[in-house]
């Protein structure tokens, strides 16, 4: 019985010896962090079995789409161009994806962080070419994605306040191949203790210009990418009730006190709109909060280089 109760006595102290070690080992040797990119979804191990075929032969492509995002990822369109030079594709979209009626392109979706969907396809090449033929393999990718960003703005009372306490900030921005930076009015400068200091911040009784500047943040390495359009009305901004419509251009029109664009926006492109604060300002200083949402559908077209053999003759 005293030996039975010593061997427990032993595992459960070489238990936690154990778990004493592996909880060290984290504090030691850490997880390496999440890194989510802009370039949301790329192709990764693109792989040609032969980029030299003869005439009437096969050839195998094959490579994954992964998501980086920090979200799941709607509506990705795989999808290979008319290719001169080859017979036929035969394509397999792998787990999770379609094949459709043209079977030149795999649906999926959704893709889920960080998940990976393989895609291969086999090719014939035409026979009874002249002489080497090179051809390009062109296929496109296609995903929908949203961002976002929030911005703050000190609005003063200039009666009684020639600079603002709290600073303009803005979140950081959402990751996506489209990124949005606002410029709330001017930029002012003032001087503290002998060092200028420049800020952005409205004034109550003054129209305050927003502007709302798209860009791409794509890398060319991912591929030729298509022109990006956010369409009428998939820009929407919440002001939250601090700002209301001012006098000036506006680039969107407000129901049901969001307001949403007016116009579609090529990237790269800037969208203006006039706020004023809303209500009376009873206290020296206050802050305007401006949310934005807006979604889009980006696309981008990667190619290969391929040379059709001629067979010499026998």
């Amino acid at each position: 019985m005293q030996k039975g109760i010593s061997a427990l006595a032993v595992g459960i102290i070489l238990a936690a010896i154990i778990g004493f070690i592996f909880v060290g080992s984290q504090f030691i040797n850490p997880p390496p962090p999440i890194k989510y990119k802009n370039d949301i979804i790329t192709v990764e191990e693109f792989y040609v079995s032969n980029t030299k075929p003869y005439e009437g032969s096969e050839i195998s492509v094959d490579f994954k789409i992964k998501n980086n995002g920090d979200n799941e990822t709607h509506d990705v369109i795989v999808r290979f161009a008319d290719i001169p030079g080859f017979d036929k594709i035969i394509l397999d979209c792998g787990v999770g994806g379609i094949a459709d009626s043209t079977g030149r392109a795999c649906n999926y979706d959704t893709i889920d962080i960080f998940d990976t969907k393989h895609i291969s396809a086999i090719l014939k090449a035409t026979s009874g070419i002249p002489s080497d033929t090179p051809v390009t393999i062109r296929y496109t990718v296609q995903y929908y994605n949203k961002g976002f960003r929030i911005a703050n703005v000190p609005i003063i009372d200039q009666n009684t306040r020639k600079q603002p306490i709290s600073k303009f900030s803005q979140s950081t921005p959402s990751y996506g191949p489209v990124v949005l930076d606002f410029q709330p009015g001017e930029l002012h400068e003032f001087v503290v203790e002998g060092k200028t200091i420049s800020g952005y911040w409205g004034v109550f009784d003054s129209p305050l210009e927003v502007k709302f500047s798209f860009k791409s943040v794509a890398t060319s390495s991912v591929g030729k990418a298509n022109d990006t359009i956010i369409g009428i009305g998939h820009i929407k901004v919440d002001t939250r009730n601090t700002l209301e419509r001012g006098i000036g251009p506006c680039n969107f029109d407000q129901e049901n006190g969001v307001w949403f664009s007016d116009k579609a926006v090529k990237v790269p492109n800037t969208l203006v709109c006039n706020f004023k604060p809303a209500g009376q300002l009873n206290v020296p200083e206050i802050t305007a909060t401006i949310a934005a949402e807006f979604d889009y559908v980006y696309k981008y077209e990667r190619t290969q280089q391929i040379t059709i053999q001629k067979i010499p003759n026998q």
